[in-house]
């Protein structure tokens, strides 16, 4: 690998690996193909003097297991670190090109890379360095990045005005990055937020009191600011600051088994309680949905690039967004939230969005070089 390469490599890494993802899993492996023939095989065409390719890759160790239905949120969580990866290397000079792997037929060379990495391979990037002026400043760039959260917490009871919605759902990224299935609507009417209030404190306790579901996810809560932890989040970001004998009892309340033995009094259902109380006193909600024919792995990994390129809109504005997935991972209750919109196609995103009122800084990450592989 060429040393200039392997520095601009790490450093855009290093930016990406900021993108949000589902229970802070970072289920994506970014894989440098430095083998000419391979790469070439991958691309379907020559790579010229100077060029890399790289292949972003759905993890199969990291990625969330519990439910069927969060492999959907696995691809949109790859497509929101791809939006990273793919703008950061035009903020830096560089071109690039994408080949969607997962829908060609797997030839010997991706067949071979998957068995090797233990991975679903997505997308090829074909990177051409320092040949375009950067669209966006540099450093304007990182600082955004950097300052984007999923905030857990109450929001501002801001209402976004018509203009700032239109900045929220405005497209500057490319279409080969962000497709044009994904359909976006911000919900703002106050009776159809307290529907889906109601709707997240009748079905959100699916997910709590569903043993397989709520271990791994409790697996992904950190108790203590101390913690060594690379993925996940930190309880304070989604209760605010704790002493040491609160989190150590919510680390034990909180315990798969014990949720299971209050569930006849009732704990599951508080939580989904306080999750919807989190809807209801929100200014605006956003649904996403994709048509049922563009549920492929390319669209969902361009939806999430899409979504990403909102997250950094709405953060230009101070404004969070915090997913409710736990509606869309249980079919009764995702095809109740669907009506509230009558859209066509499955809704594959809803979350709340508003205001920042309380920034939660810490947010664990992956090392750059454990997300980065030879191949």
């Amino acid at each position: 690998m060429p040393s200039d390469f392997t520095h601009e490599l790490q450093e855009t890494v290093d930016l990406a690996r900021w993108a949000p993802s589902s229970h802070n899993s970072q289920p994506w492996t970014l894989i440098h193909i430095q083998e000419r023939e391979r790469a070439n095989a991958l691309l379907g065409e020559a790579l010229q003097e100077g060029e890399q390719c790289v292949v972003l890759a759905l993890n199969s160790a990291r990625k969330l297991k519990a439910l069927e239905s969060l492999e959907i949120e696995m691809l949109m969580s790859c497509g929101l670190f791809l939006g990273l990866f793919c703008m950061t290397l035009g903020a830096k000079g560089h071109d690039w090109r994408l080949r969607w792997l997962c829908e060609d037929e797997k030839g010997a060379a991706l067949t071979a890379l998957e068995q090797e990495h233990g991975c679903l391979a997505l997308t090829a990037v074909r990177i051409t360095p320092d040949s375009i002026k950067p669209v966006i400043d540099a450093e304007a760039w990182r600082r955004l990045v950097l300052q984007r959260r999923t905030h857990r917490g109450p929001f501002n009871p801001l209402r976004i005005s018509d203009d700032g919605l239109q900045k929220l759902l405005a497209r500057r990224w490319p279409l080969s990055l962000t497709g044009e299935h994904l359909l976006m609507r911000v919900e703002r009417d106050p009776a159809t937020i307290r529907r889906a209030a109601q709707l997240v404190k009748q079905y959100a306790v699916l997910d709590f009191a569903n043993y397989k579901a709520w271990r791994e996810t409790y697996r992904y809560i950190h108790f203590s600011l101390e913690e060594d932890a690379e993925d996940g989040f930190y309880l304070q970001s989604l209760l605010g600051p704790q002493s040491k004998w609160s989190s150590l009892f919510y680390r034990c309340l909180l315990a798969p088994p014990v949720m299971q033995a209050l569930r006849p009094f009732g704990a599951p259902q508080r939580m989904a309680d306080q999750l919807g109380a989190l809807v209801e006193d929100s200014s605006q909600l956003l649904f996403c949905h994709l048509g049922n024919e563009h549920m492929t792995p390319k669209a969902l990994t361009q939806a999430g690039a899409r979504l990403m390129e909102v997250w950094l809109n709405a953060q230009e504005q101070k404004l969070a967004i915090h997913p409710a997935s736990v509606m869309l991972q249980h079919d009764q209750a995702r095809i109740e939230i669907e009506r509230l919109r009558d859209e066509n196609g499955r809704m594959i995103f809803f979350a709340r969005l508003g205001a920042i009122k309380e920034v939660f800084d810490k947010s664990p990450r992956r090392k750059t070089n454990g997300i980065i592989a030879a191949g």
